[in-house]
């Protein structure tokens, strides 16, 4: 799987702020939607360089692929788009916050794309992240268009 759209998305959903500051939940953030651990040594304010936002970006990405892969039994099995989807999610939300989607995961696991999305347009994060579930949504929307073309 080519992990470079995603990363690019995810950047682009992110941004890049080389400061710390709160985000929507109000924990300190940092780079590209890196949460502020304690052993970051990093405090409200302060900046970082470029280069340790590009290694926090490759830590947490990978760290989204590993969480997916270890706690979605199926994710491999899933198609790319899907794949792309779970871990722009994971990123975003944590495996913990990705695993809330209970419904939207069993949908996930009998190729039912229809009521995934529908699992996603009814949460919370759907309204609360803008764009980004629009565009993830409709990436699942696209697999019925798949399937349909398919059978």
């Amino acid at each position: 799987m080519d992990y470079a759209p995603i990363k690019k998305q995810i950047a682009d959903d992110e941004g890049c702020r080389l400061y710390v500051y709160p985000d929507s939940m109000q924990k300190l953030t940092v780079g590209i939607g890196h949460l502020v651990r304690k052993e970051d040594g990093l405090a409200y304010g302060d900046s970082i360089p470029q280069v340790l936002c590009d290694q926090f970006f490759e830590q947490d990405f990978e760290n989204a692929v590993d969480e997916c892969e270890r706690h979605l039994p199926k994710f491999k099995e899933y198609p790319e788009p899907i794949r792309g989807v779970l871990i722009n999610m994971a990123f975003n939300l944590g495996i913990a916050g990705l695993l809330h989607f209970r419904k939207f995961i069993a949908a996930l696991n009998r190729a039912d794309y229809l009521e995934a999305a529908n699992q996603m347009q009814l949460s919370d994060w759907y309204s609360q992240v803008g764009k980004r579930s629009r565009r993830l949504m409709d990436t699942v929307l696209n697999e019925v268009k798949e399937i349909t073309i398919h059978q």
